[in-house]
């Protein structure tokens, strides 16, 4: 009977755990030009590129230490943008709810780069720009939703930066490992996006 237990249990945890573990394709959304595609997943490679430069700068020496990432938790790019193998077989898919989760986590982390640049010295603020260029080029490109519709990322982000200077640095790389990693994330799904493979 225990032996019953322990296979039903690992059952449902492979089949939980299946989702995210498909490697396949993402389809491409249809209100996006294969050119729009393809530059999309140029500026993604471009920000990912620049967060870890970021992260490798001097603005973070000291701080790096038992710096653990926190990711937005109410995102779920990670989980819209790896197609189960039932959707993938029945192509019921959403087009384009993977790149509205993107463009959420953008608007997101753009708005937490904002709030840091106002409490920031003018050099470190300045560090920052190159990375909100970035993202606001991939929210203006790449975007399904008109400027006006997007929803605000506002909410308490000012509250993050209580604290000293060291812990403010602290709490931002800590936010930008987190960014990192839904970057790759991101890079990944815009690569299949900008592909075409799903399509063979």
């Amino acid at each position: 009977m225990a032996n019953f237990y322990l296979f039903l249990t690992c059952a449902l945890m492979l089949a939980v755990c299946w989702r995210t573990s498909t490697g396949s394709p993402v389809p491409t959304a249809t209100s996006l030009s294969a050119d729009k595609c393809g530059e999309c997943s140029e500026l993604s490679k471009a920000l990912l590129r620049k967060i870890t430069e970021l992260l490798n700068n001097d603005l973070f020496t000291g701080v790096r230490r038992n710096a653990h990432p926190v990711v937005d938790r109410k995102g779920e790019t990670a989980l819209v943008c790896a197609p189960s193998l039932a959707q993938v077989s029945n192509m019921i898919y959403s087009r384009n709810t993977c790149l509205e989760n993107i463009m959420k986590d953008l608007t997101h982390y753009a708005a937490v780069l904002k709030s840091y640049k106002q409490i920031s010295p003018k050099t470190e603020a300045a560090l920052l720009d190159p990375t909100l260029k970035i993202i606001q080029s991939l929210l203006e490109k790449c975007s399904l939703t008109p400027a006006e519709e997007k929803e605000s990322s506002e909410e308490n982000i000012a509250q993050m930066w209580e604290g000293n200077r060291f812990d403010q640095r602290w709490k931002m790389y800590r936010v930008m490992k987190g960014f990192h990693i839904r970057t790759i994330t991101i890079n990944r799904a815009m690569g299949y996006i900008s592909s075409g493979d799903h399509r063979n």
